[in-house]
């Protein structure tokens, strides 16, 4: 099963994204080595996994074989470090919230890179037949 990780640390914890060939989008804890949430929203494979560089916006994207980029939005459940095991595996399913979710192309998204710019962030996408796109990210 292939699978790809992108990783941020926000309010002193370190959080793990994964995704893999099962659709599944999976957050982990990586200090307590815990399996906060899984989520599956692409109709295909997620490819590609970026968290934006703003750690006050608290967003996670996804792109994927069915051609979507998923907007992600982590809660405060997730942010807090000062939880126990307990209490985090009872907000699994508040762990994170689905903003948009956009068609972006008519191929399959190969891959995915966030950069900051002065105009703000930016979302470069490459398909697998080669066309890249650049988009610039509005975060409210």
């Amino acid at each position: 099963m292939s699978s790809m990780a992108s990783d941020i640390i926000i309010k002193r914890t370190l959080l793990l994204a994964t995704g893999s060939q099962d659709d599944y989008i999976s957050l982990y804890d990586v200090y307590r080595g815990i399996c906060l949430v899984q989520y599956q929203a692409h109709t295909s494979w997620p490819t590609s996994l970026a968290f934006l560089s703003q750690p006050e916006a608290n967003l996670l994207i996804s792109v994927g074989e069915d051609r979507s980029a998923i907007v992600w939005r982590l809660s405060e459940r997730v942010r807090c470090c000062n939880k126990n095991e307990e209490e985090i595996v009872e907000s699994r399913g508040q762990a994170m919230e689905l903003v948009a979710n956009v068609q972006i192309d008519i191929d399959p998204i190969a891959s995915l890179s966030i950069g900051d710019t002065d105009n703000g962030p930016i979302m470069s996408t490459i398909s697998r037949s080669g066309r890249l796109k650049i988009w610039h990210l509005q975060i409210h």
